[in-house]
Protein backbone atom coordinates (compact mmCIF):
# COMPACT_ATOMS: atom_id res chain seq x y z
CA UNK A 1 0.00 0.00 0.00
CA UNK A 2 2.77 2.70 0.88
CA UNK A 3 4.57 1.86 -2.22
CA UNK A 4 1.51 2.19 -4.01
CA UNK A 5 0.66 5.74 -2.54
CA UNK A 6 4.72 6.74 -3.20
CA UNK A 7 3.69 5.88 -6.82
CA UNK A 8 0.61 8.40 -7.03
CA UNK A 9 3.12 11.01 -5.68
CA UNK A 10 5.82 10.53 -7.64
CA UNK A 11 3.46 10.32 -10.88
CA UNK A 12 1.35 13.72 -9.45
CA UNK A 13 4.64 15.64 -8.98
CA UNK A 14 5.78 14.73 -12.86
CA UNK A 15 2.52 15.97 -13.82
CA UNK A 16 3.28 19.52 -11.86
CA UNK A 17 6.52 20.00 -13.45
CA UNK A 18 5.18 19.14 -17.04
CA UNK A 19 2.45 21.45 -15.85
CA UNK A 20 4.93 24.11 -14.84
CA UNK A 21 7.02 23.47 -17.56
CA UNK A 22 4.41 24.12 -19.85
CA UNK A 23 3.25 27.32 -18.39
CA UNK A 24 6.77 28.84 -18.46
CA UNK A 25 7.06 28.01 -21.96
CA UNK A 26 3.91 29.84 -22.58
CA UNK A 27 4.62 33.02 -20.39
CA UNK A 28 8.29 33.66 -22.38
CA UNK A 29 6.48 32.97 -25.60
CA UNK A 30 3.48 35.89 -24.63
CA UNK A 31 6.19 38.34 -23.42
CA UNK A 32 8.57 37.91 -26.19
CA UNK A 33 5.61 38.53 -29.09
CA UNK A 34 3.58 40.89 -26.62
CA UNK A 35 6.84 43.46 -26.71
CA UNK A 36 7.53 42.39 -30.19
CA UNK A 37 9.38 45.53 -32.48
CA UNK A 38 10.42 44.65 -35.63
CA UNK A 39 13.11 47.57 -35.51
CA UNK A 40 15.04 45.60 -32.86
CA UNK A 41 15.13 42.26 -31.59
CA UNK A 42 16.88 43.71 -27.74
CA UNK A 43 13.36 44.91 -26.14
CA UNK A 44 11.97 41.70 -27.23
CA UNK A 45 14.76 39.58 -25.34
CA UNK A 46 15.14 41.65 -22.59
CA UNK A 47 11.48 41.09 -21.33
CA UNK A 48 11.24 37.03 -22.58
CA UNK A 49 15.23 37.11 -20.47
CA UNK A 50 13.11 38.71 -17.36
CA UNK A 51 10.12 36.45 -17.40
CA UNK A 52 12.15 33.57 -17.79
CA UNK A 53 14.18 34.08 -14.45
CA UNK A 54 11.16 35.16 -13.04
CA UNK A 55 9.41 31.77 -13.82
CA UNK A 56 12.99 30.39 -12.53
CA UNK A 57 12.99 32.35 -9.23
CA UNK A 58 9.16 31.02 -8.34
CA UNK A 59 10.27 27.48 -9.89
CA UNK A 60 13.10 27.10 -6.90
CA UNK A 61 10.82 28.73 -4.68
CA UNK A 62 8.11 25.56 -5.12
CA UNK A 63 11.38 23.15 -5.67
CA UNK A 64 13.11 24.77 -2.50
CA UNK A 65 10.19 24.39 -0.10
CA UNK A 66 10.40 21.82 2.95
CA UNK A 67 10.99 19.04 3.97
CA UNK A 68 14.18 20.21 2.17
CA UNK A 69 16.81 20.93 4.29
CA UNK A 70 17.68 24.62 5.47
CA UNK A 71 21.67 24.09 4.90
CA UNK A 72 20.77 22.90 0.94
CA UNK A 73 18.08 25.35 -0.01
CA UNK A 74 20.67 28.51 1.41
CA UNK A 75 23.84 26.91 -0.97
CA UNK A 76 20.63 26.32 -3.62
CA UNK A 77 19.93 30.09 -3.79
CA UNK A 78 23.48 31.59 -3.14
CA UNK A 79 24.52 29.55 -6.30
CA UNK A 80 21.36 31.10 -8.41
CA UNK A 81 22.31 34.51 -7.14
CA UNK A 82 25.54 34.10 -8.51
CA UNK A 83 23.95 32.40 -11.67
CA UNK A 84 22.41 35.38 -12.36
CA UNK A 85 24.65 37.83 -11.86
CA UNK A 86 27.11 35.83 -14.66
CA UNK A 87 24.17 36.00 -16.67
CA UNK A 88 22.96 39.76 -16.37
CA UNK A 89 27.10 40.55 -17.39
CA UNK A 90 27.49 38.13 -20.21
CA UNK A 91 24.03 39.04 -21.37
CA UNK A 92 24.77 43.02 -21.21
CA UNK A 93 28.46 42.57 -22.82
CA UNK A 94 27.02 40.26 -25.61
CA UNK A 95 24.37 42.96 -26.42
CA UNK A 96 27.18 45.51 -26.13
CA UNK A 97 29.64 43.62 -28.77
CA UNK A 98 26.28 42.95 -31.17
CA UNK A 99 25.63 46.63 -31.51
CA UNK A 100 29.21 47.33 -31.95
CA UNK A 101 29.02 44.72 -35.07
CA UNK A 102 25.69 46.05 -36.01
CA UNK A 103 27.07 49.94 -36.48
CA UNK A 104 30.50 48.49 -37.43
CA UNK A 105 28.72 46.53 -40.39
CA UNK A 106 26.37 49.45 -41.24
CA UNK A 107 29.38 52.37 -41.24
CA UNK A 108 31.47 50.03 -43.96
CA UNK A 109 28.44 49.48 -46.01
CA UNK A 110 28.21 52.97 -45.85
CA UNK A 111 31.52 53.71 -47.20
CA UNK A 112 31.57 50.91 -50.11
CA UNK A 113 27.97 52.29 -50.76
CA UNK A 114 28.96 55.60 -51.29
CA UNK A 115 32.43 54.69 -52.93
CA UNK A 116 29.89 53.12 -55.83
CA UNK A 117 27.91 56.45 -56.31
CA UNK A 118 31.12 59.16 -56.33
CA UNK A 119 32.09 56.42 -59.41
CA UNK A 120 28.79 56.11 -61.05
CA UNK A 121 28.27 59.75 -60.90
CA UNK A 122 31.23 61.43 -62.18
CA UNK A 123 31.69 59.32 -64.63
CA UNK A 124 28.95 60.22 -66.76
CA UNK A 125 29.72 63.96 -66.04
CA UNK A 126 33.65 63.65 -67.04
CA UNK A 127 32.79 61.84 -70.12
CA UNK A 128 30.60 64.70 -71.04
CA UNK A 129 33.43 67.02 -70.19
CA UNK A 130 35.84 65.20 -72.55
CA UNK A 131 33.42 65.66 -75.24
CA UNK A 132 32.66 69.31 -74.42
CA UNK A 133 36.77 70.31 -74.77
CA UNK A 134 37.21 68.45 -77.68
CA UNK A 135 35.53 70.51 -79.76
CA UNK A 136 38.42 72.50 -79.70
CA UNK A 137 37.89 76.50 -79.12
CA UNK A 138 34.87 77.33 -81.40
CA UNK A 139 32.90 74.87 -79.05
CA UNK A 140 30.03 74.71 -80.99
CA UNK A 141 27.86 73.01 -78.82
CA UNK A 142 27.47 73.87 -75.10
CA UNK A 143 27.56 71.90 -72.43
CA UNK A 144 24.05 71.13 -71.91
CA UNK A 145 23.87 70.29 -75.40
CA UNK A 146 26.76 67.63 -75.45
CA UNK A 147 25.24 66.10 -72.66
CA UNK A 148 21.94 65.75 -74.38
CA UNK A 149 24.10 63.92 -77.99
CA UNK A 150 25.58 61.84 -75.69
CA UNK A 151 22.32 60.61 -73.86
CA UNK A 152 19.89 60.69 -75.62
CA UNK A 153 16.23 60.50 -73.87
CA UNK A 154 17.62 61.68 -70.80
CA UNK A 155 14.62 63.73 -69.28
CA UNK A 156 14.39 65.81 -65.90
CA UNK A 157 14.16 62.99 -63.19
CA UNK A 158 14.97 60.34 -65.19
CA UNK A 159 17.22 57.78 -64.21
CA UNK A 160 20.53 57.56 -66.37
CA UNK A 161 22.18 54.36 -64.44
CA UNK A 162 22.30 51.62 -66.59
CA UNK A 163 21.91 48.32 -63.98
CA UNK A 164 25.15 46.14 -63.87
CA UNK A 165 22.54 43.22 -62.65
CA UNK A 166 19.21 42.65 -61.85
CA UNK A 167 19.77 43.40 -57.67
CA UNK A 168 21.28 46.80 -58.30
CA UNK A 169 20.21 49.47 -55.97
CA UNK A 170 22.18 52.44 -57.41
CA UNK A 171 20.35 55.28 -59.49
CA UNK A 172 21.80 58.31 -60.50
CA UNK A 173 18.88 60.88 -61.35
CA UNK A 174 19.06 63.91 -63.92
CA UNK A 175 17.98 66.39 -61.68
CA UNK A 176 18.56 69.74 -63.86
CA UNK A 177 20.16 70.87 -67.32
CA UNK A 178 20.99 73.71 -68.24
CA UNK A 179 23.38 75.06 -71.47
CA UNK A 180 26.35 75.79 -68.83
CA UNK A 181 25.35 73.61 -65.65
CA UNK A 182 24.20 69.90 -64.96
CA UNK A 183 23.60 68.26 -62.00
CA UNK A 184 22.92 64.76 -61.28
CA UNK A 185 21.71 63.23 -57.79
CA UNK A 186 22.47 59.60 -56.92
CA UNK A 187 21.43 57.91 -54.42
CA UNK A 188 21.24 53.68 -53.13
CA UNK A 189 18.26 51.95 -52.41
CA UNK A 190 18.90 50.32 -49.46
CA UNK A 191 22.07 51.61 -47.67
CA UNK A 192 20.45 54.45 -44.54
CA UNK A 193 22.27 57.75 -44.68
CA UNK A 194 22.94 60.25 -41.80
CA UNK A 195 19.47 61.54 -41.57
CA UNK A 196 17.21 59.09 -41.11
CA UNK A 197 14.18 61.70 -41.86
CA UNK A 198 16.01 62.98 -45.36
CA UNK A 199 13.74 62.94 -48.43
CA UNK A 200 15.59 61.10 -51.72
CA UNK A 201 15.30 62.61 -55.12
CA UNK A 202 12.88 59.74 -55.67
CA UNK A 203 10.71 59.68 -52.36
CA UNK A 204 12.34 57.30 -50.32
CA UNK A 205 12.90 58.55 -47.08
CA UNK A 206 16.58 58.38 -44.87
CA UNK A 207 19.19 56.58 -47.60
CA UNK A 208 22.09 58.24 -48.86
CA UNK A 209 22.82 60.51 -51.60
CA UNK A 210 24.77 62.30 -53.31
CA UNK A 211 25.45 65.33 -55.29
CA UNK A 212 27.32 65.80 -58.86
CA UNK A 213 27.20 69.16 -60.31
CA UNK A 214 29.02 69.93 -63.83
CA UNK A 215 30.66 73.12 -65.12
CA UNK A 216 32.88 74.02 -67.45
CA UNK A 217 35.43 74.20 -64.58
CA UNK A 218 35.09 70.24 -63.54
CA UNK A 219 32.87 68.34 -61.35
CA UNK A 220 31.85 69.41 -57.82
CA UNK A 221 30.13 66.80 -55.09
CA UNK A 222 28.47 67.19 -52.11
CA UNK A 223 27.34 64.69 -49.79
CA UNK A 224 23.33 65.14 -49.21
CA UNK A 225 22.49 62.78 -46.79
Amino acid sequence: MAKHSETIEIKQEVSKIIICLGVGIVLVSVAYLLSWDSRSLWPSLHVAGVVTGLYLVALLVYAMRPPMKRSVRIVVWCSMLVLIGISGFVWTAHKDRVEWQYRTILQIRQVIARGLLATKGPKLLMKTLEAYYAQGKTKPATLGETFRMQNPGAILGGNLHKSDWEGDSVRVYLQELQDDRIVLLARDSFVAGRDSLFRNVDGRVGKIQEMFTLTIHGVTHESQN
